[in-house]
């Protein structure tokens, strides 16, 4: 009878835990209707923290992943990590808010929390951990053709 108990708290911390992180990753995320002039403009404020400074990420022409700069040591580990993504055929800007433990702990729930965003980590070949040693900074940005954006930083 006492491992049936067991078991079965076990089981209910389990479903909790799945819970908790499902509501974080879908509270992370908002979606709202932007027209170009608007999208661009909020992007320009975001980038205009980081003037001056390139991106950690770039996008060659030929979709491959290249790593601008390597860290320079161990650094303040950032507290967020941060992406604005513009669909400009939806008219759709996508912003994900993510409290850097969670990044570094809950990859699932993480890869759901960005699905609307268009940034997929495990493209970008950047962990975490990798993040953790830049320290808060501007990981990647990018335009696409057809005027969709997509900007990553952590704080």
């Amino acid at each position: 009878m006492q491992t049936s108990k067991l078991i079965s708290w076990v089981a209910v911390a389990a479903v909790a835990g799945l819970a908790a992180s499902a509501l974080m990753a879908w509270r992370s995320v908002s979606v709202e209707r932007a027209e170009p002039d608007d999208a661009f403009r909020r992007f320009a404020e975001i980038r205009s923290a980081f003037s001056g400074l390139e991106p950690i990420l770039r996008v060659q022409p030929d979709g491959r992943i290249v790593r601008s700069k390597e860290p320079v040591g161990e650094g303040q580990p950032p507290k967020q990590f941060r992406v604005l993504a513009y669909r400009a055929e939806e008219r759709r800007l996508v912003r994900a808010n993510i409290a850097f433990w969670f990044l570094r702990t809950k990859g699932p729930a993480v890869k759901y929390a960005l699905r609307g965003t268009g940034l997929d980590l495990d493209r970008l070949g950047i962990s975490p951990a990798d993040l953790a040693r830049y320290g808060p900074t501007l990981v990647l940005d990018e335009t696409a053709t057809g005027g969709g954006r997509l900007l990553v930083w952590t704080e």
